[in-house]
């Protein structure tokens, strides 16, 4: 009995020991909000199988969006008015997407934003803004969105990259992270944005920012097994280098896409082994400069979204961005100063009216534009050495097409240089110009995605070439309808439809 009694002693010390360990491991934190870690049922983590994400047994292409509230852009996640979340990501929820992309501001987040405080000490991320991390997750799950949650914006990079202090900012993700890791809702962790581009920004030694990678994600894989890990940098030809530090590739690209395919191929072969690769930036404004417009804001989103899902199979794109930004912005906790809130990238504007990008989203996200609907111009040369002041890559300049009946008569007549059309395109279409529109690109395709109008027996291109003698064959679906000479002279060309 004497035994059974100590024995029954040491157990109950032993509980005690770890119950007051348990809360003193809380209390480092200090309280943990209820709604932490939770997931719904069929919510999976994401994983990793060869070039593709995995979610549960299916596979899960990456269709998305970069994020802020359209009246609280590069502002505190702490003051975002959540109701206003609630009814922008139903928005986001509406074009078909399942992925969403935001910044936890490290300043912000650690309540030092203009660093008045030691920055050596003052590394804590306040409740305030972790439970605002928390709320966010709850209603992109509401809305069946995985989220991308991007670290270090506005951190001290003098500090931590310039002077090889990785130690503070572990210590910062060692009391941030571990509440999120077992929340399925993320996709991924995003090590820090566009650290490549700090050379260009503020000439900061590149195998330093290399090093704070390579650190950064290897405490992350100590403190998280769960979330996959990603880098998204802002060159194309620099996002091999991330290749041993994260489980997918990401890469920003504002450029011009017609080369965009080659680059991506290029990008593939060059990694070494097979990964997946998403596409974390693209977009173009609507309104805000001079170069600005709808057509470029629908173009180039049809563009970049054509060569990612159905011409590269890439693992995602996100597109930049959900929303129009109002200038200003509805809080004094904003780095108004850091980015032109005046630049109109938004698939709706900030009065949430779905501008003609948002169809072309849909169409993409929704899988709408498949390989059936298709009809592809794929032409023998185009200018590979752009004018000076231009840099267009021109080819074909096009100012209708007509689905005509046996008797000629037309079905069905596109007018390009329009919105209407620009709803239609794929990749390789430049803005509209008042006579209709360029195509162009190092691949020489351009494509529409359309139904073909019943009892179609042929179509008429009105078209001309840059190029003298330009040959372009043209396919329907998987149908090949013939090839067309095409002379820099304005002129008709009609094929029959089988």
């Amino acid at each position: 009995m004497g035994k059974r009694r100590a024995l029954k002693l040491v157990v109950l010390a032993l509980a005690l020991l770890i119950a007051s360990s348990t809360a003193a491991f809380k209390g480092c934190f200090g309280k943990q909000d209820p709604d932490i870690n939770t997931g719904s049922s069929g919510n999976y983590f994401l994983t990793v199988s060869g070039d593709k994400f995995m979610h549960g047994n299916s596979v899960f292409t990456m269709k998305g969006f970069n994020y802020f509230p359209r009246n609280y852009a590069w502002a505190s996640m702490a003051e975002w008015d959540w109701d206003e979340v609630d009814e922008e990501l139903a928005l986001a929820s509406s074009l078909g997407a399942n992925t969403v992309r935001t910044f936890i501001d490290y300043g912000y987040s650690t309540d030092n934003p203009d660093e008045s405080k030691n920055i050596y000490t003052n590394y804590h991320p306040t409740m305030a803004y972790i439970n605002s991390i928390q709320r966010f997750l709850n209603i992109a799950e509401k809305y069946n969105l995985k989220v991308i949650l991007d670290f270090f914006d506005y951190m001290p990079g003098w500090a931590f990259i310039d002077n090889s202090d990785h130690e503070t900012p572990k210590k910062y993700l060692s009391e941030l992270v571990p509440r999120f890791r077992n929340n399925p809702t993320i996709a991924a962790w995003d090590i820090m944005n566009e650290g490549d581009i700090l050379v260009d920004k503020y000439g900061t030694d590149y195998n330093k920012i290399l090093s704070f990678y390579r650190a950064i994600s290897a405490h992350l894989r100590t403190l998280d097994k769960n979330h996959l890990l990603t880098a998204g940098f802002g060159k194309i030809d620099k996002a091999a280098d991330s290749k041993d530090f994260v489980d997918f590739i990401s890469f920003h690209r504002y450029e011009d896409p017609a080369d965009l395919g080659p680059k991506i191929r290029e990008l593939k072969a060059s990694l070494g082994r097979v990964m997946p690769i998403v596409d974390q930036e693209y977009g173009y404004a609507s309104a805000g400069n001079a170069w600005a417009s709808a057509s470029g804001n629908a173009t180039r989103l049809a563009s970049h979204s054509d060569i990612i899902f159905n011409n590269e199979g890439l693992a995602g794109g996100i597109f930049w961005m959900l929303l129009d930004l109002n200038n200003p912005p509805a809080t004094a906790l904003c780095r108004a100063g850091a980015e032109n809130l005046d630049l109109k990238y938004g698939v709706f504007s900030a009065t949430l009216e779905a501008k003609p990008s948002a169809v072309v989203i849909i169409k993409y996200f929704t899988g709408e534009n498949t390989t059936a609907k298709r009809i592809k111009f794929q032409y023998s040369q185009v200018e590979t050495t752009p004018v000076p002041g231009d840099g267009r890559y021109l080819a074909l300049a096009y100012t209708y097409l007509e689905f005509l009946a046996v008797d000629t008569s037309v079905l069905k007549r596109i007018d390009f240089g329009t919105i209407e059309a620009n709803k239609l395109q794929g990749q390789g279409w430049y803005p509209n110009e008042a006579w209709g529109q360029w195509t162009g690109n190092l691949d020489k395709v351009n494509t529409l995605y359309m139904d073909i109008p019943a009892g179609t027996a042929s179509i008429k291109v009105n078209m001309l070439s840059y190029q003298a003698n330009n040959a372009v064959d043209i396919w329907i679906g998987e149908t090949f309808l013939g090839t067309i000479n095409v002379t820099p002279a304005v002129a008709d060309y009609v094929l029959a439809v089988p």
